[in-house]
């Protein structure tokens, strides 16, 4: 049977969430400057769910920004399927490890665990630049991260990480179009990108 209820459906979950969100961002949808941290709590039927999240933009020259992100979550009880594919986010959850948001070199989520630890550094450069009506972007991105599996603790870690990198296109249109195209390649090979919205 498989209903609203995450204990017949693996794919489905019912969460409370509550948070604590410190955003400095110049613009919500193309950041050039500024930091967002997220300290996220959920509980669901059965489980718990804890993340801590880190985004900084940095932009020393007119056309150059940096973006780096560094996020870890741990769960406790048993998480269902549903939990365990995504990443808590203050804006909405996400997919994780793996795909657009997460490591971009490998399918939407090819690592599952109720644990999760990403990592990312982004060098996005401006060829065109009109402040408020368009930006073209060229992006050379890495990517790193892993999940841990039932019963092993989250930790702050380098070994067992997937890495991946690659490049991207972007045009943003105005203050709220934001294209993504591009190509990220792991150690599965490589993997077609597209978003209507930046990895981080």
């Amino acid at each position: 049977v498989f209903g609203g209820d995450s204990t017949f459906n693996p794919f489905s979950d019912r969460t409370v969430r509550a948070g604590l969100v410190v955003d400095t961002r110049d613009k919500e949808l193309t950041p050039h400057s500024g930091l967002v941290v997220e300290a996220l709590f959920a509980s669901g039927p059965g489980y718990t769910r804890t993340t801590v999240s880190a985004r900084v933009y940095v932009h020393p020259l007119k056309r150059l920004f940096f973006a780096a992100r560094l996020a870890g979550e741990g769960t406790g009880g048993s998480p269902p399927l549903a939990a365990q594919i995504e990443m808590e986010s203050s804006g909405r959850p996400f997919v994780a490890a793996g795909g657009h948001h997460s490591l971009r070199g490998y399918h939407d989520a090819r690592f599952i665990g109720p644990g999760k630890l990403l990592g990312g550094l982004e060098l996005r450069y401006a060829p065109a630049l009109a402040p408020s009506v368009f930006e073209l972007l060229i992006v050379g991105f890495y990517d790193t991260g892993r999940v841990f599996g039932p019963g092993e603790g989250f930790r702050v870690t380098t070994h067992g990480l997937h890495q991946s990198g690659g490049a991207e296109v972007a045009a943003r249109f105005l203050r709220n179009s934001l294209l993504v195209l591009g190509v990220g390649a792991g150690s599965e090979g490589a993997q077609l990108l597209f978003g209507t919205q930046w990895s981080y």
